[in-house]
């Protein structure tokens, strides 16, 4: 009984929300022959509530989303304008924002012509494929770092991923065809433009040669320590900065085997090194002082 009850309550329910909704549709033409628009609004308040639905004047669907007062809500999609459906892009929406993924798909173009539209091309008898080209992804409105272009072939050609560490820290990684860039940052007050950045490191893709840049604590975000590493994983190139008051900063080289080379010391402020150590490849090292400092 109780069952029979809930069932006429949600039935009722569902009639009562169908009287106050009206359709409306809207023509390309005056003999309303070709649809323009389609969508239903709550008859009270005027407002946009359940399925939307837009046609090109080639009447081809082009559009399909869901409002709910009046609000984007739900699976937003756009169509190529050609028969058959095609998905040109997808996105998500939740009180009208963009809430999840964002997809987009292009189309190739092997004429001479760059600037023609998929639906030009389909005009003229060809058949271009079409790829998903790019994947984002929002939160409340507003893009993350969560980020993806794609080849034609279905490769990467860009990257952007966020990690979060902890509330007050998270992690960057950035790719392309050539370079992969990782950059960890610390959340600072809300009143900052920028978090600050604590760490960053650069690198060809898919190999150890790249850069490990370290950051001051401040605004400026002065880098404190460098390292550059050699294609084979050693290290090439080191500055550090920050060492005991007498010296301002050390720029070190490496062998190939990943053996110092050189120690160069600066005092801090100053461009000329007072100090030089070499070493040879037998790790035996020897003096040069600069002849303007004392020793």
């Amino acid at each position: 009984m109780k069952k029979l009850i809930l069932s006429l309550s949600i039935l009722l329910t569902s009639l009562s929300i169908s009287a106050q909704l009206t359709q409306i549709s809207e023509y390309w033409d005056i003999q309303h022959t070709s649809l323009r628009s389609q969508y239903t609004v709550n008859k009270a308040t005027n407002e946009k509530q359940g399925v939307y639905k837009e046609w090109s004047s080639n009447r081809n669907l082009i559009v399909v989303c869901n409002y709910v007062k009046n609000e984007l809500s739900g699976t937003f999609t756009e169509y190529f304008d050609v028969p058959g459906l095609l998905v040109r892009h997808t996105a998500n929406y939740k009180n009208g924002q963009k809430n999840g993924l964002d997809k987009t798909w292009n189309y190739e173009n092997n004429t001479t012509n760059q600037t023609l539209t998929y639906e030009e091309l389909v005009a003229s008898g060809l058949k271009p494929k079409i790829y998903l080209s790019e994947r984002k992804e929002y939160k409340n409105g507003k893009k993350t770092n969560n980020y993806i272009e794609f080849s034609i072939s279905g490769d990467t050609i860009e990257y952007s991923n966020q990690t979060e560490i902890d509330v007050n820290t998270y992690i960057i990684t950035y790719k392309n065809l050539i370079d992969k860039i990782e950059t960890k940052y610390k959340r600072i007050n809300n009143n900052s433009l920028y978090d600050e950045a604590v760490y960053r490191k650069q690198w060809k893709k898919d190999s150890n040669h790249g850069w490990y840049l370290s950051y001051h604590n401040d605004t400026e975000k002065n880098i404190v320590y460098a390292l550059r590493y050699r294609s084979n994983g050693n290290k090439e190139f080191e500055v550090v900065n920050g060492s005991p008051d007498f010296i301002g900063r050390k720029e070190i080289t490496y062998y190939e085997n990943g053996k110092p080379q050189t120690i160069k010391n600066f005092r801090k402020g100053e461009e000329e090194c007072f100090l030089v150590i070499s070493y040879d490849e037998n790790g035996l090292s020897s003096e040069t002082y600069n002849p303007l400092y004392k020793r």
